[in-house]
């Protein structure tokens, strides 16, 4: 039989190969969860901007603020991934799938550096199968991304409070700026890192790495950030402010979602409680040990709380006095909670560390079970195949699709490619209202010389609430027919309107006020 050898060089290399293999294993696990179904689902509203923004030429997405509110980097480089693999929604989220396994090793190094390998490979396993990060690699949008970037410089900022070499300090700023140009959250990154040097790690060389940083992020700032977030009437916000439900709703999000409106109360106030003990437990230990670090040891908890704590509490400020909150624009500050849970998990010991953990798993499996109730995205490429299938029925060929918003012909666009044609009401994002007559008049007009009209409107946001042009198609065309998609109604006038399914559409039944319809 062998026998373990007694050489300490040995049993490192042994230890080393052992490691690197669990981590080879847990990013194939990663990998396997983020491409399991990642094309079943329709693209959703936001995905297909991300569609239409990344096919504009590299000079327009330059010069401009194609997309008020994103800098253009993501896109950028979109499009080049999509020129390669082209744009299926297989192909539009694997860019952000990819970013979301190469995370998984990314937080091992950042772990390791902080508290050890054991911690590091814990780290790394919570990310593997974390909920949250799991639907936003199936995402084609830039969250994940700008988390990805932001975690490299986190890593390297930490290898430079131990190193204090330049190519560690620079690396962590030209990391930081690119984050920066993937999505604006991710400067969220460089003022936690800003926080723990002023704390635990001053460094003439920190000063230098933030200068870059400045200078690196000073043309987005006068290209994109200013003339949009940083002008009153630049950006037209519609997050919303912050509220005590929003960050309710935030928290189990973060696992899942693991319950719901539609659960029995007695359900949800077990998951709240379990929710409580997983978000503020494991906090208040860091806290209590990072008062007590020692300052020559580079004092990890302290940088891993305020990686968490930093952007949270910076944005929750900005969110309280301007309307931008969006608990997916926190992503970038997940690894900071995931380190303190993978020092609570491996330093803990004996019920507090069972507690946790199966408080923890408890939560995973609930979250992951509630993915196919709860995380549904829109039915974009349904609704447009029963129409395209549904105008095909008429003996009239002539087919028009009306948009009630303006941003509905993204992901309309995405699945016609232009069969049926669309086209928009009259008016941007301001609602028709009964006034408008002569607007209404000639949109009637205009669909009464079709033979099969559809008229989509959107669940959040509406160019026409009160239905007043399919009033005037009933009336005009007789009977229609109305479906619900996830995400969107559609209504359908015409000879193409019974294949479309669904409940009929009268005069007498929109006068009626019935309540299917909205």
């Amino acid at each position: 039989m062998l026998k373990p050898s007694n050489h300490p060089a040995e049993n490192r290399e042994d230890r080393a190969s052992l490691e690197w293999a669990l981590i080879a294993g847990l990013i194939v696990v990663a990998a396997a969860l983020r491409f399991w179904r990642i094309g079943v689902e329709s693209l959703w509203l936001d995905e297909a901007a991300s569609w239409s923004f990344a096919r504009l030429p590299v000079a327009e997405l330059l010069t401009r603020n194609a997309d008020p509110g994103n800098p253009p980097l993501y896109y950028l480089a979109l499009g080049q991934w999509l020129a390669l693999f082209g744009d299926s929604e297989i192909a539009l989220r694997s860019f952000s799938a990819v970013a979301g396994v190469l995370s998984v090793p990314v937080i091992y190094l950042l772990g390791r550096e902080l508290f050890g390998r054991r911690a590091g490979a814990l780290a790394a396993l919570l990310l593997a199968f974390s909920p949250i990060h799991l639907f936003y690699s199936q995402e084609a949008r830039q969250y994940t991304p700008a988390m990805f970037l932001g975690l490299v410089s986190a890593w390297l900022f930490m290898r430079a409070v131990k190193t204090d070499r330049w190519a560690h300090w620079l690396g962590a700023a030209f990391f930081a700026a690119l984050a920066f140009y993937i999505h604006y959250s991710a400067m969220l990154i460089p003022a936690f890192q800003g926080a723990y040097a002023l704390v635990a790690a001053r460094r003439w060389r920190a000063v230098g790495a933030a200068a870059l940083f400045g200078l690196l992020c000073l043309p987005g700032v006068v290209l994109y950030l200013a003339p949009t977030f940083l002008l009153r009437d630049g950006y037209q916000f519609w997050q919303g402010h912050v509220t005590p439900g929003a960050l309710a709703r935030m928290v189990n999000k973060l696992f899942g979602k693991p319950t719901s409106a539609s659960d029995p109360p007695e359900i949800q106030a077990a998951c709240a409680l379990l929710l409580g003990i997983a978000a503020v437990y494991p906090l208040w230990l860091a806290g209590r040990s990072a008062k007590r670090e020692d300052t020559d040891g580079g004092r990890p908890l302290l940088f891993s709380l305020l990686y968490l704590l930093v952007p949270m509490v910076l944005f929750i400020g900005l969110a309280l006095m301007k309307p931008v909150w969006q608990e997916r624009y926190l992503l970038v500050a997940l690894p900071g909670y995931l380190l303190v849970l993978a020092w609570v998990l491996t330093r803990q010991q004996g019920a507090r560390r069972v507690l946790l953990a199966t408080i923890l798993v408890l939560l995973h499996a609930g979250g992951m079970k509630a993915a196919t109730r709860e995380w549904q995205k829109e039915e974009w490429r349904e609704a447009v195949r029963m129409m395209q299938t549904a105008a095909r029925s008429a003996r009239n060929p002539d087919t028009e699709v009306f948009l009630t918003m303006p941003f509905l012909h993204l992901p309309f666009d995405y699945y016609s490619r232009g069969n049926p044609p669309r086209t928009g009401y009259p008016r941007g994002r301001a609602p028709l209202t009964p006034a408008d007559t002569a607007e209404l008049d000639a949109l009637a007009r205009r669909a009464a010389q079709r033979g099969t009209i559809f008229v989509i409107h959107g669940v959040a946001g509406d160019g026409d609430p009160d239905l007043l042009l399919v009033r005037r198609l009933a009336a005009i065309k007789g009977t229609g027919t109305f479906r619900r998609f996830v995400g969107m109604r559609v209504f359908a006038f015409g000879e193409g309107a019974p294949a479309l399914g669904g409940i009929p559409v009268t005069p007498s039944s929109l006068a009626a006020g019935d309540d299917r319809y909205r």
